[in-house]
This record gives C-alpha cells, structure tokens and sequence, in this order.
C-alpha cells in the first residue's frame, strides 16, 4: 500500500509539474506562489515512502541533473523559458525526493 500511494504521488506529481510548469511559461495559468511549497511536501512524501536503499545513488544523481539543467537550457532562444519553467517545477519535486534519501543513507552507512 506504501508503495503504491508513493507511485500514485510520484506520477501525478511529476505530470502535475510539467503540466504547470509549461502553462505557466506560454500564460495560459497566473504564476501560483503556492505550487512550489506543494511539490517540495509532494517531493519529501514521496522520497520517505517510495524510494529504496537499492535506488539510492540513481535518484540522487537524478535530482542533482534536473537541479544543474534547469538554469543551463534557459539559454536556448526559442524553447529555453518553456524548458526552463517545465524543468524548474520538476525540481522542486525531485530534488525533495533525494534528501530523505541521502539522509537514510548517510545513517546506514554510518552503522
């Protein structure tokens, strides 16, 4: 059950911030000052439910290549704001996602 509550967040999470995020950058929706505190809790939920010691590194290295992409593509002229505003709210769910997990495994490693 555990499990798939942490899968139901993570897919409506990640959909739900690439959705916003691209809304957002064309102004078909006002820019909500609340959407990134709901992402980062979603984040935090779904990084204690769902991610196991086995996935670890992959969603840490996930997190930090989604942190490092948002800034560098808002250069490209034509697409780079959308990109830019997709990526940036995938963020703030992902890099969420990989502080319960470095912390878990920052405490297994020093057992």
């Amino acid at each position: 059950m555990k499990n798939k509550i942490g899968w139901i967040l993570y897919l409506s999470g990640f959909i739900g911030a690439a959705a916003i995020g691209l809304l957002e950058s064309v102004n078909m929706i006002p820019t909500w000052n609340w959407v990134p505190y709901v992402l980062i809790v979603i984040g935090l939920a779904i990084g204690f439910l769902n991610i196991t010691n086995t996935e670890a590194v992959p969603v840490m290295v996930a997190a930090l290549v989604l942190g490092a992409a948002t800034g560098i593509l808002a250069v490209l002229p034509a697409v780079g704001p959308v990109l830019e505003a997709i990526l940036m709210k995938i963020a703030f769910l992902s890099i969420p996602i990989a502080i319960p997990v470095g912390v878990r495994t920052m405490l297994d490693k020093g057992k």
